[in-house]
């Protein structure tokens, strides 16, 4: 697979575009590390906005500090792998922060199956 400077930059146009993100100040909250390639796309497609801030929770994965993060910076986005946002729901800490600030959930990698979908709601 052959990816392009132009394929990045599309692919988060289109992506802004459908999730109605366009014009709107989103904080996102990303729980992959930064080599990943989702994590360039998303760092690539932040740069075209001018009302988008990034926020990398730690430099290694750690659910605390994710939910620390969304709580403190009020993320609206939320992005991970099918199975981190999973655990997310599950976490036992999670109740002890305030997460209502999140709007839309973004995950790829894996199945995403319609039980996480749901559960996400």
């Amino acid at each position: 697979i052959i990816t392009t400077q132009f394929s990045f930059l599309n692919s988060n146009n289109l992506s802004n575009k459908t999730m109605g993100l366009s014009g709107t100040l989103s904080v996102y909250c990303t729980t992959l590390l930064m080599f990943h390639t989702g994590v360039i796309s998303t760092i690539i497609g932040s740069l075209m906005r001018d009302d988008m801030c990034l926020v990398f929770p730690s430099y290694k994965f750690d659910y605390e500090k994710i939910f620390e993060s969304v709580q403190k910076y009020k993320c609206t986005i939320l992005g991970g792998l099918p199975k981190i946002l999973l655990n997310i729901i599950n976490h036992p800490s999670r109740k002890n922060y305030d997460l209502s600030s999140l709007l839309v959930a973004l995950s790829g990698g894996q199945l995403v199956t319609n039980d996480l979908i749901h559960k996400l709601k």
